[in-house]
């Protein structure tokens, strides 16, 4: 069977899933976020744990997958140029021999960071029966931080029961709660750059049913979603909104070895 595929950002300070949701389980696999500068060779020359509350021994491990990465950097009119941006990674526990777990690099993507996100209210006065769902939704990131509330649309629905007006109910829920929101830029040259970020979210339980093979997000209890296996949709997306910026990239290898 397929499975879905899943990465990881983080949300107030705290760990949480880049798949954004209004509700959740408990999570087993760990994830971290790092903040990374890069120079314009694409070469990392600082990691720094994206968030408090993590073990130290997370972040370390995190930090030696980090620098086994490949990154393409960024670029500001053709040239490359150093950069800052937040690098999420998600990591499996893969059992050995003896009860022991060695840890696995199994998602990583970058962008901006998540300072604050407000909670997402979904309306009580939807149905149960048409609740569950994912969006992708698009908006426009000032390079202070602030989401420009009137660009937060709708890219792409999955509906567990496709209706125009339970679709507008979500996105004005999503809209409401990045309005309070807050996010870090990724800056190039020394420079935050705004950016259109593109972010699934997932509300009111999975738009399709559950594959025996789907494995959960990692993330706090109240911020954890799955992704179908059908879904094409990217988790986690920034587009430089300036002309001549070019935003780096991680390139991620699934075959890195276990920590």
């Amino acid at each position: 069977m397929n499975r879905f595929r899943w990465l990881v950002a983080f949300v107030s300070l705290a760990f949480a899933g880049a798949i954004l949701a209004a509700d959740g389980a408990p999570m087993p696999d760990p994830s971290v976020g790092l903040r990374v500068g890069l120079d314009a060779e694409g070469k990392v020359q600082s990691l720094e744990p994206a968030a408090t509350g993590g073990s130290s021994e997370l972040n370390a491990a995190a930090a030696e997958f980090a620098r086994k990465l490949s990154f393409s950097p960024a670029r500001k009119d053709g040239v490359a140029a150093p950069s800052e941006f937040t690098l999420y990674l998600t990591l499996a526990m893969e059992p050995r021999a003896g009860g022991q777990f060695a840890l696995r690099l199994v998602g990583a993507c970058n962008g901006p960071g998540i300072t604050e996100l407000a909670p997402i209210r979904v309306p009580d006065s939807l149905p149960m029966s048409q609740r569950g769902g994912l969006l992708l939704v698009g908006t426009d990131l000032q390079a202070d931080g602030r989401v420009v509330a009137d660009s937060v649309k709708v890219v792409k629905a999955e509906l567990s029961s496709p209706s125009t007006f339970v679709e507008a109910r979500y996105l004005e829920a999503i809209r409401a709660a990045l309005k309070k929101s807050r996010f870090l830029p990724e800056t190039v040259a020394g420079q935050p750059v705004a950016a259109h970020v593109e972010m699934v979210f997932q509300l009111g339980g999975r738009p399709s049913p559950r594959d025996e093979e789907d494995r959960p997000l990692p993330g706090q209890p109240s911020a954890a979603a799955r992704i179908p296996a059908s879904s094409d949709m990217p988790a986690w997306h920034a587009a430089a909104m300036v002309p001549g910026i070019d935003l780096p990239q991680v390139q991620f290898n699934a075959s890195l070895p276990a920590k």
